[in-house]
Formats: C-alpha cells, structure tokens, sequence
C-alpha cells in the first residue's frame, strides 16, 4: 500500500499558504513567510539556488558564478554540502518564478557561510 500520509501533509500545507498568503504563485505572489527544512530531494540548482520541498528558492542577497563555470560548479558542489545537513530554509517573498529566501545550518548563515568561501558574494 502506497504512503499518501506525504501528498496529504503537502495538499494541507499548500492550501495553508495559499490562504495565509493571500494568493498563489504566480498569480499575484503570496505575501507569507514560510519555513522549510531539508529532504532528501532537496538539491542545489547553483550556488545561490535551490529546490526545496519541491520550492524552487533564491538566496536573498547571495551572487553566485554561472553554474556553468569552473567556480560556479564549485559553488553548487558547496550548496549541495549545505543541504546534506540538516537546514531551515525561511522564503519571505516571491519574485516571478521563485521564492527568494534564506537558510540556517546549526543556527549559522548558509549565505554567509557561501560568502566566507569566497565563491560568492
């Protein structure tokens, strides 16, 4: 028997948003900060973009190289070291496409922590 405890929690979990939001993505954008914590899907699009519970997210405030590059392939590398620990991903706003947020590993920065490296900026 499949598991639908996951869709059901995911199927609440959106239309709380949605509701507390004001909105929904794209049309209008919600206006809701919204906490997430890492799975085992989440994964990194680049050094400063990420796809979390199924949310694509940008960091606030974070420039990271084209993933394309040498260093930007480095910075990605780091991202997905991040998001192998347990992290808590806040998205207080939307812009166009994504959520644009920000993520603590062990009550520290994930932005600051890529901004130490010197990857990014």
């Amino acid at each position: 028997m499949k598991r639908k405890a996951p869709i059901f929690l995911s199927a609440i979990l959106l239309i709380t948003l949605v509701y507390l939001g004001g909105g929904v993505p794209g049309l209008g954008g919600p206006n809701v900060s919204s906490g997430f914590k890492t799975d085992a899907q989440t994964h990194a699009i680049s050094g400063n973009r990420i796809v979390i519970q199924g949310h694509h997210m940008v960091f606030e405030g974070l420039e990271c190289p084209d993933p394309q590059t040498e260093a930007g392939r480095d910075a990605k590398a780091l991202m997905n070291t991040y998001l192998r620990t347990n992290i808590y991903c806040r998205m207080t706003s939307w812009d166009s496409a994504m959520w644009v947020g920000s993520c603590e590993a062990n009550g520290k920065s994930v932005a600051a922590g890529m901004k130490q490296t010197g990857l990014c900026k």
